[in-house]
């Protein structure tokens, strides 16, 4: 798994820039993408060089929230915001552990008051410190309340009753939409998304629970339209840092398309002039297909927008072999053996999930390796 660090921190620097207009709000990248405390630490880095205003990290399980841990101090923690619920004794038990860690500020969602007064108690009982966040579905029929008046509820239950959770504000994500490919009609799913987002906020008012210092949300695909709304005071891109296929589907404006910077590298292990093929030693247990194939590159600082090298085609051929074959392009020969390709992913997190280790590369050396720290099932 190899990260080109000059297309990693253009992108870092050009996020920054697009969120320069609008001066008050915040980032918080998304380390589902990535996994690792380590590059997180990095990535953090990067963007406040670029004079963006950083916020700290999302995690989207409790383990991914815990291994970020690693990449704060006690005289500097990292302030994370588990972005998701987390349910059952076990893992309230290891949220509010996590609370009383000094390397960490922690926040996290809950669309359920009995939720909430479960981990308010196990907080309690170990000391520890939790800013809750009231998540709403704002339209993708997933995880969130399902209605303003619910959200108010709950966020209502915490202010009264939850003495060891300290209300923070609101969660208003749409995952549905970030794939949507024009502008213009993404454009339109989120201003959908928004209405009902600031459905929740005035009902939040209306009960006596201001929230508008703090409602977070907007992904890869969206995260423009939700920082020019005057609602959302935080944004929380993940995969834009890294690039996949799905999203370089998208329409962007020319000046928010990212750059690839994430590649799967791979050697051809099986070439003869018989075959209109060569076999990779990459397949299903080296890079995800569930968003599609990767494309193949030649060269892991290819344009994937032109570049000649998606001639060549991808098709998994069990967990550790892909079939690479020509597109039918009368100039495209096929790679030989012992050649290295690299492939752009289809999705981003869940190929990470399959590594153990990030290679981070800068014109031809390896100038760090990174531990996926955070990969699991989702426990």
């Amino acid at each position: 798994l190899v990260l080109a660090l000059p297309a990693f921190e253009r992108n870092c620097a050009r996020l920054a820039s697009l969120l320069s207009r609008s001066p008050a709000v915040h980032v918080r990248p998304h380390a589902k993408a990535h996994k690792s405390a380590s590059l997180a630490a990095r990535q953090l880095s990067q963007l406040r060089e670029h004079g963006a205003r950083v916020s700290g990290v999302c995690a989207q399980t409790i383990a991914e929230a815990e291994a970020m841990a690693e990449a704060g101090t006690t005289d500097s923690p990292i302030d994370v915001l588990l972005s998701n619920q987390t349910v059952g004794a076990a893992k309230v038990a290891r949220l509010a552990a996590l609370s009383a860690d000094p390397r960490v500020v922690l926040s996290a969602c809950f669309d359920d008051a009995t939720n909430a007064a479960e981990a308010n108690k196990a907080v309690g009982d170990v000391g520890g410190k939790l800013a809750a966040v009231v998540e709403a579905d704002v339209g993708q029929a997933r995880c969130g309340t399902p209605t303003p008046e619910v959200a108010a509820s709950v966020a209502r239950a915490i202010v009264d009753e939850m003495s060891h959770l300290t209300f923070k504000g609101v969660q208003c994500y749409h995952g549905g939409i970030q794939h949507v490919r024009t502008v213009a009609d993404r454009g339109a799913a989120a201003g959908a998304s928004h209405e009902r987002a600031r459905a929740v906020v005035d009902a939040l008012a209306a009960a006596g629970v201001p929230t508008d210092e703090y409602v977070t949300g907007g992904g890869s695909g969206t995260f423009a339209f939700e920082q020019v709304t005057g609602l959302y005071t935080e944004v929380q891109p993940g995969s834009y840092f890294f690039g996949d296929c799905d999203y370089g589907a998208n329409e962007y404006p020319a000046d928010e398309a990212c750059d690839q910077s994430m590649w799967v590298m791979t050697t051809v292990i099986s070439a003869h002039p018989s075959n209109d093929w060569v076999v990779v030693d990459a397949g299903a247990k080296a890079v995800s297909t569930d968003c599609g194939p990767p494309q193949v590159y030649h060269d892991l600082r290819a344009e994937p927008a032109s570049s000649s090298d998606s001639q060549l085609t991808y098709t998994c051929a069990g967990d550790e072999h892909g079939i690479v074959r020509s597109s039918g392009a009368s100039d495209a020969k096929l790679p030989r053996l012992g050649d290295t390709l690299y492939l752009r992913p289809g999705h981003v997190d869940p190929t990470t999930n399959l590594h153990t280790y990030w290679f981070l590369e800068r014109d031809g050396i390896i100038e760090d390796v990174c531990e996926v720290n955070a990969r699991g099932p989702g426990s």
